[in-house]
């Protein structure tokens, strides 16, 4: 079922955390950062690089949810995939096997109470979906 896996060691704000991942065919998962603790229920805080190749959801792997949208996987269900993501300052990179596949800069705001913002929290660890396998391992994170 959904669940949550936290970095409970502290808050991080500017940090840069490397893993490798593989996911099931249809499954749905993803890496929160910068999010509080939530005893059930979605977030509504942080961001999420979502990890979905498959799944009904057209937003795809390296996506930063609700913020910007890849709908083209650039790597397959089964196999394992490398991620790193990068947070310093109001600057966001995500990379697959390498690759950047998003590089984002956070506007200084004046923008409404909806979009996710950088800060700190705790990185999580997600699991979407019943049904739904992903696997984590070489977990790496240098604040």
């Amino acid at each position: 079922s959904r669940s949550h896996l936290y970095y409970m060691r502290g808050k991080v704000q500017d940090f840069e955390l490397k893993a490798e991942v593989m996911i099931s065919e249809a499954g749905n998962s993803g890496i929160y950062f910068h999010a509080d603790f939530h005893k059930e229920g979605w977030f509504s805080d942080g961001h999420e690089v979502q990890i979905n190749n498959t799944h009904k959801d057209p937003v795809k792997t390296g996506s930063l949810w609700a913020v910007v949208k890849l709908y083209t996987s650039p790597v397959r269900d089964k196999e394992w995939f490398r991620i790193h993501i990068r947070v310093k300052g109001q600057n966001i990179v995500v990379r697959l096997n390498e690759q950047i596949v998003v590089d984002y800069t956070e506007p200084k705001c004046g923008c409404s109470e909806d979009i996710r913002r950088l800060g700190s929290g705790y990185i999580v660890l997600q699991q979407h979906d019943p049904g739904g396998t992903v696997r984590f391992r070489n977990i790496l994170l240098k604040e």
